[in-house]
């Protein structure tokens, strides 16, 4: 892997990375609390965003929500180049950019195409502040040309994983702060422990435990850190003992609650 450029805030990030003839590399399985825009440069790959996989290539745009879980695996033997942008929905204005985990565009769009090569040049010839600026204005100017060109440039076509398991994805996201076990989502849907443990592990990737757990804890997160505190949001995010809750968030956050609690202003 070659990163040929990448800046990282605590609401920001901005890559531009290159995989090199992997022939199965698998990016890290994960969700976040950020939007994430994907532009690939080079390569073939197939991404798998909650219930739906399907395959992205030069031009094309990727847009996940915050919270979709999320991986990707090079399809064939091949150098993968892409550039990424992570960012708050609140500093770019981006709320009900899209209601569904992911869009896909087109890669025909020769807007959006100009704006990520001037976000790479900016990356280079820039000071750190002024990229910034110019990268949150260059990453709105992204939006609105999606919402200009949305019926011409989504592609609407993927696969679904399985019927079950966007049946019950769609359970724990209307109900993640009360399913507290693999046992009780089981009840809930209809299936046994086992069939449930063996269909997320063969399509997602992961155990329905921790899809939970981590979902969850970027919930708390956010929360903490737009200031609610720490024992409420453990409390509102489904967690009835701190102190697990507080051993949850330093293994998957490397830091403690109060860490990211103290971030606010005037505290």
């Amino acid at each position: 892997m070659q990163k040929i450029s990448e800046l990282k805030r605590e609401h920001l990030i901005y890559n531009h990375i290159v995989y090199n003839n992997e022939l199965e590399r698998h990016f890290a399985k994960h969700s976040h609390a950020l939007v994430e825009l994907i532009y690939v440069l080079k390569g073939e790959v197939s991404y798998t965003i909650e219930d739906k996989k399907f395959t992205a290539r030069p031009g094309n745009l990727i847009v996940i929500q915050p919270y979709a879980y999320h991986y990707f695996s090079i399809v064939n033997q091949q150098d993968y180049e892409k550039i990424g942008v992570l960012f708050h929905t609140s500093d770019v204005c981006a709320d009900g950019v899209i209601s569904d985990p992911f869009l896909l565009l087109s890669g025909e769009n020769e807007r959006i195409h100009d704006i990520f090569n001037k976000v790479d040049f900016y990356f280079h010839n820039c000071p750190t502040d002024v990229f910034i600026e110019l990268l949150y204005a260059l990453t709105r100017e992204v939006l609105v040309n999606i919402e200009l060109f949305r019926d011409r440039d989504v592609i609407t076509s993927h696969k679904q994983l399985h019927p079950f398991i966007e049946r019950t994805l769609n359970y724990i996201n209307d109900n993640l702060f009360t399913v507290n076990t693999v046992t009780e989502l089981a009840r809930e849907t209809s299936v046994s422990v086992g069939y449930l443990k063996a269909l997320f592990t063969r399509h997602l990737k992961i155990s329905p435990k921790k899809y939970i757990t981590e979902k969850k804890m970027l919930m708390a997160k956010n929360m903490i850190i737009e200031g609610t505190p720490p024992t409420q949001a453990a409390f509102q995010c489904g967690f009835s003992n701190y102190a697990t809750f507080y051993r949850l968030y330093q293994k998957q956050f490397s830091k403690k609650p109060t860490d990211d609690f103290k971030k606010m202003p005037n505290r």
